[in-house]
Formats: C-alpha cells, sequence, structure tokens
C-alpha cells in the first residue's frame, strides 16, 4: 500500500512540475521576438509605420510579443533600439530605467513633444507619442540631446507623411 501511495503521489509532482513549464506566454522581462524581413513587413504586422533614416546601417526589424514593433540600428557609430507600440509606452515599451533627474522636453517641429532622459547605465532614451502610437529609442551609449533631437527629426514623420 505504502508502494502505490509512494508512486501516486511521484506521479502528481511530475505532472505538477510539467504543467509549470509549459507555459508560453512571457512573464516578467521574458520578451518573445520574432524576426520581420524589412522596415515594410514590420510596419504591415504591428499596425503602423516604422522606419529609420535612410543612411542608417546594420538594421534589423523584429515584432516584440506580436504587438510592438522594434528596429535596431547604427547611425552616426552609434547603436540604437526604436520601438513602436500602441498598447504600451515609457518603461514597459523601452525595458530602460530612467533618471527622472536628467528630463527634458523638446518638440520637434510641432509634430511631437520629445521626452529626453538618461538611463540609470548612462545611455539615453527619447520617447514621445504620435497618432495613437507610443515611440521609445534607447542608446546603450550616452548620446548628446542635440543628437538624440537630430535623429527624432528624422524619426518622426512629417504632417505630409503620415
Amino acid at each position: 500500500m505504502k508502494k502505490i501511495f509512494s508512486i501516486a503521489l511521484a506521479l502528481v509532482m511530475l505532472l505538477s512540475l510539467g504543467s509549470c513549464s509549459e507555459s508560453t506566454v512571457p512573464t516578467g522581462g521574458e520578451e518573445t521576438v520574432d524576426a520581420a524581413a524589412d522596415e515594410d513587413e514590420l510596419s504591415q504586422r504591428v499596425g503602423f509605420d516604422m522606419s529609420v533614416p535612410a543612411t542608417a546601417k546594420n538594421v534589423e526589424c523584429a515584432v516584440v510579443n506580436t504587438t510592438t514593433g522594434q528596429i535596431t540600428f547604427s547611425f552616426n557609430s552609434i547603436i540604437y533600439v526604436l520601438r513602436g507600440s500602441k498598447l504600451v509606452g515609457g518603461e514597459q515599451l523601452h525595458k530602460k530605467q530612467a533618471d527622472d533627474s536628467t528630463h527634458k522636453q523638446i518638440t520637434v517641429d510641432e509634430r511631437a513633444t520629445v521626452d529626453l532622459y538618461t538611463d540609470r547605465d548612462g545611455g539615453r532614451i527619447a520617447q514621445w507619442y504620435v497618432n495613437g502610437t507610443n515611440y521609445a529609442l534607447t542608446s546603450q551609449k550616452g548620446v548628446s540631446d542635440d543628437a538624440l533631437t537630430e535623429l527624432c527629426d528624422l524619426l518622426i514623420p512629417s504632417a505630409e507623411n503620415k
């Protein structure tokens, strides 16, 4: 009788462990990333336009968690990550911890108001909201406000291009 009880208990434990490991929904900091061939495919899959300047190099596009567009690229020898989402914004979108004491705000030709931050690791964050979509641009290295403003000017579409 003890053997049967022990076997039954072992089976219950195995089944409970197996059910815990089958989760496909990202939790915490986990993200699912699905590569996209180019900016056009990315924009079509997420439902809004995403693009980088024509002079950007090493461009890689992906869809994160099925709803967020992501483009990793280099511009003027700095690596950036541009993310856009209609569902999440702020830290949930860029996944960085901003140092609020470094907050500055700029306006890009009345197209958008951009919040600039330095993150806790010395990188930079720019975030803005246009036509129902949140955008975040991050860099691993520190870059000047002027460099971020220049790049945001190239990334934020003009009224004719919306």
